[in-house]
């Protein structure tokens, strides 16, 4: 019986940021034994036709995570299957892999990676998290054995090894407790010898070549959630009118107390009213609370292009905070209003002025002018990886970090979004 590999499904991915319309990530299958789709490795691609050079590989695993976050949403980019990806010495020595999900991620460990006591013990530290690890273009050496030890995939790349290599290889294996698999597979015909050494998985252009994931752009009337929008955004408005503006929208003031009520924020007493969530939240908070509701009604059926939204205002805020260069409020605002042109097809200067915004969000937003303005236009840097831009203009430090991080919260904050909002 010819052995044929499973069509993977195709992925439409709803959207409407210029990340997604830059298609930087790509998706090459995994395949088991009976030619079931077990794993997608995630690939850089160019962002655009004369492509986009990243200076090293922490930046092309910063660029897979963004878009694997943000634009596309993980869940989405792998159906349910499992996501390897590649991360560099540095960026797992550093400590940016914790974060990651553990369920359905597989860190691949390049081949080029320096062992020593730090990097095995950061490794250590991942597995006993409940992180997997994988070898990428694996060939053995005496000193990687405590490393395979952690190890739960090895790859074996069979267009660099010959055949008597590839079984020495394979025998030199099967005294760990790993699982096997053929990369760089070119060729049908090779597939039952390599399944007849004890290779579990394969991939290769001979079952599938890497696919960019595009995306599609969607339209919507969203001009009564804007003139709320525009109220909430008056920094004239007094606070008894904020609230007043929140209550206008019941089910934006519903989901509003659901959210604060839930586990999620894991509250001692419960929020009855919105003056008590104006109390607890502030006036600062409850404007960014009833924003985020709106952002999520207004792209209704583009969650990653919320949970963009979200990870750049939250991005913002932590550069802000960790600097003290900006008001972390206004970082944030900043960071979750920058997001509207994509969703409601307009300019950011009239945006601004139809939303009535303070000088120095207008500011910030329009021209990246002013303290949260640098941090804005830092973090959209880092989102494009324009190293040389961030280099020059002076970056907030540990900007990868605040990106995980900022990653974690706007997952936990999505799905208590999701829950929340009607």
């Amino acid at each position: 019986m010819a052995w044929a590999p499973s069509t993977p499904p195709t992925t439409t991915i709803p959207s409407g940021s210029s990340l997604a319309a830059q298609a930087i990530v790509a998706r090459q299958g995994i395949y088991d034994t009976r030619a079931s789709l077990f794993a997608y490795e995630l690939l850089f691609r160019p962002a655009t036709p004369s492509g986009v050079q990243l200076s090293d590989a922490d930046a092309a695993t910063a660029q897979v995570l963004m878009s694997a976050f943000t634009d596309i949403g993980l869940a989405q980019l792998v159906a349910g299957h499992v996501a390897f990806i590649n991360v560099p010495y540095t960026f797992l020595a550093a400590g940016y892999c914790e974060t990651l999900p553990t369920d359905h991620v597989v860190l691949e460990i390049l081949e080029d990676v320096q062992i020593d006591r730090a990097f095995l013990d950061r490794a250590r530290d991942l597995v006993r998290n409940g992180h997997t690890l994988s070898l990428d273009d694996f060939v053995y050496r005496p000193e990687l054995e405590p490393l395979i030890e952690l190890t739960k995939y090895i790859k074996l790349d069979v267009l660099a090894l010959s055949q008597q290599q590839l079984i020495e290889q394979v025998e030199l294996l099967q005294r760990f407790d790993v699982t096997l698999v053929a990369e760089k597979v070119e060729s049908l015909n090779d597939l039952e010898h390599l399944r007849n050494l004890g290779i579990e998985f394969f991939q290769g252009y001979a079952l599938a070549r890497p696919a960019v994931v595009r995306a599609r752009t969607t339209n919507a009337n969203r001009a009564v959630l804007l003139e709320l929008l525009c109220e909430l955004q008056d920094p004239h408005s007094e606070v008894s009118e904020l609230v007043d503006t929140v209550g206008r929208d019941p089910e934006i003031a519903y989901a509003l107390l659901r959210i604060l009520n839930s586990a999620y924020l894991s509250l001692t007493n419960p929020i009855n009213s919105l003056h008590q969530a104006l109390i607890m939240l502030g006036t600062d908070g409850l404007r960014n609370w009833a924003t985020m509701m709106i952002m999520t009604r207004l792209a209704p059926n583009s969650p990653e292009l919320t949970s963009g939204a979200l990870i750049r205002a939250k991005m913002c805020e932590l550069c802000a905070r960790r600097t003290s260069a900006a008001d972390p409020t206004i970082a944030f605002s900043a960071g979750l209003l920058s997001y509207l042109p994509d969703l409601v097809d307009k300019t950011m200067p009239n945006i601004a002025r139809q939303l009535q915004l303070g000088p120095e969000l207008t500011a910030a937003l329009v021209n990246h002018q002013g303290s949260a303005g640098h941090i804005l236009d830092c973090v959209l840097a880092y989102e494009h990886q324009d190293q040389h831009h961030l280099a020059t203009n002076a970056a907030p430090p540990e900007m990868i970090k605040s990106f995980l991080d900022a990653a974690r919260w706007s997952t936990s904050t999505m799905s208590a979004l999701t829950t929340a909002n009607p």
